[in-house]
């Protein structure tokens, strides 16, 4: 997650899908935040102009969406904290390094700032790899296992084209030790990004509204 995408059309998708999970679950929040890098990602706000089409999923959202990106331009992920876009949401939000103990440490101390909530949500920049690394732009394989086995469900978004197909998703669950008593790791997706959700037995079912 970068400040500079605060807003754009992704963002509506997920915090509308956080959301929905808020109404039943304690969301925590790790946005595995980098710098700013001057590139145009981001950009993708076009949607903030068509209201009649986009509103009506969460008009409560678009609204509060709009305000941070058109009307004030405080593209930063404090406004998205601080204005209760996710309802009784947890956050962690210092930024995240490549150094292997560094590394280490930062979800160490993110996991103890979520160690109450239900789920917790990662938001890495490019998406998830099963196979160890150390670049800030990817969530590991080893580090969902580590949500997870502390007693999360755990959820992340991911660039469409990476790692969305049945063999990621057995090779994530071979990294785990998960092939067979854990069925429940699954891709949710669109045409431009998606999620991978792992939940824990019972936890997401009581996300859905009775």
């Amino acid at each position: 997650m970068k400040n500079q995408y605060v807003g754009d059309i992704n963002d509506y998708r997920k915090y509308g899908l956080l959301r929905i999970l808020a109404r039943r679950l304690t969301i925590g929040v790790c946005w595995m935040l980098t710098k700013d890098d001057g590139r145009p990602d981001g950009l993708k706000i076009k949607y903030l102009d068509a209201k009649e089409r986009w509103r009506s999923h969460d008009s409560d959202l678009f609204e509060v969406l709009y305000k941070i990106v058109k009307k004030e331009n405080c593209r930063h992920i404090c406004e998205v904290e601080n204005r209760g876009v996710i309802p009784s949401g947890l956050f962690y939000s210092e930024l995240l390094v490549s150094e292997k103990e560094a590394r280490c440490a930062y979800f160490s101390s993110a996991f103890e700032r979520l160690r109450s909530s239900d789920i917790i949500f990662f938001d890495p920049d490019n998406g998830v790899r099963y196979r160890l690394g150390w670049s800030r732009r990817y969530l590991y394989g080893d580090e969902l296992a580590r949500a997870f086995r502390r007693g999360h469900s755990v959820l992340a978004t991911n660039t469409f084209h990476m790692n969305c197909d049945r063999r990621s998703l057995r090779a994530l669950r071979n990294a785990f030790g998960m092939q067979r008593r854990h069925n429940g790791l699954c891709s949710l997706g669109h045409l431009t990004s998606s999620f991978f959700l792992l939940p824990r037995r019972g936890t997401v079912s009581r996300s859905t509204p009775r």
